[in-house]
This record gives structure tokens, sequence and C-alpha cells, in this order.
């Protein structure tokens, strides 16, 4: 069954901050000050989530994963299989996917920087290598060619790749084409790259 898709929304996020602990100077009638802690580097926060075919969805991490938007072409499936997903404890995001000859997930507004780009993907349909192959570009610059996902995973199972790009107008595109068969992504998750 294929979903709808979702209305586009620009999903947001807070950056946490962390408070750095000053004291006060030491004056000839105080007592020395406490030494200070040097906090833990915090991981930087997803900007965007996005389950790619899928509804907004909450994982078991208590991280919110935005409903499919942001993009043009290719088809909602959710679910798009049933089967159990190997390799995670997130089977009801992975089993949602967009799929299609050519699609694209275009996000704006974001600071100019560097970006550390995941997408997730399953292999729900083939059981062998070689059926479906397809090329991944971020800002039109090829990261994955003839990429086989049953090739690196399996039927059924949870494959991650990751990357970086620069975004210098502002502007994060992920391009998805296929050479094989159907591209497919199953999700994708941006932040800020430290």
């Amino acid at each position: 069954p294929k979903c709808a898709p979702a209305p586009t929304s620009t999903p947001t996020s807070t950056p946490a901050t962390t408070a750095t602990p000053t004291s006060a100077p030491a004056t000839a009638t105080s007592t020395p000050a406490p030494a200070t802690a040097t906090p833990t580097p915090q991981a930087t926060p997803a900007l965007i989530r996005i389950n790619a075919g899928g509804p907004a969805w909450l994982d078991p991490s208590n991280n919110q994963w935005s409903a499919d938007g942001f993009f043009s072409g290719g088809t909602a499936y959710c679910p798009g299989t049933t089967h159990p997903i190997g390799g995670t404890n997130m089977d009801d995001m992975l089993r949602c996917y967009r799929a299609g000859g050519s699609f694209t997930y275009q996000f704006t507004g974001l600071e100019n920087g560097t970006y550390t780009i995941n997408l997730w993907f399953i292999e729900p349909w083939w059981t062998a290598s070689g059926k479906r192959q397809f090329k991944v570009l971020i800002n039109d610059q090829r990261v994955l060619n003839y990429f086989d996902i049953f090739a690196q995973a399996g039927h059924d199972y949870k494959l991650v790749k990751s990357f970086t790009a620069t975004v210098t107008n502002g502007t994060l595109k992920i391009s998805f084409v296929a050479q094989k068969d159907n591209a497919i992504v199953s999700g994708i998750v941006v932040r800020k790259a430290q």
C-alpha cells in the first residue's frame, strides 16, 4: 500500500546550550574558589530527521522524526514491507520509504557551514545483489554510484551511510537517481558538523 505524501513543513530545532561555570576572582579576604568543572561536549542535535515515505514518528530513543516532506518526485510506500528489519529496533520507521526513478529532498534556510548527513536504507524487495543500483548526489556532488543496498547489507537489514557536505547558499539538496530499478531511501538525518 502507498502512503499519501505528507504536507511539507520546516522542522526547527533549538540547539542545546551548555553553560560554562565561572567563579568570582579570589580576594585577600575570601576563601579560595572551588575548581571549575569542564563541561562535557554534547552531540550536536539533529536539525532535520525525515521518515522518508512515512508519518511523523518518535523513535525508541525519543528522537522525533518528521513526516515525509521537502521532496519532489518519487512515491511513498508505507509500509513497504512487513518483514522484521535486522540490525535495528526501528523497524516501523525503516519499513516506510520513498522510491522512484529520480527524486530529490531540498532543505532551505540552513546556516552556511559543514553538515553531516546520514541516509538510512533497507532493501525491502530484492534478495540478490545487482538488482537495485542508484546514485546519490548531495549538492550536485555524487557521493554514491551504482549503490547496491543488498550487496552491502542484505535483504531487510538496516544500512546507514554518512557523508559531510558544505552549505554555502543556505540550501542542502539530496538527489537519488536510479541506475537499475528504483532509487530508495527510508530516512534522512542532517546535523551541523562539530
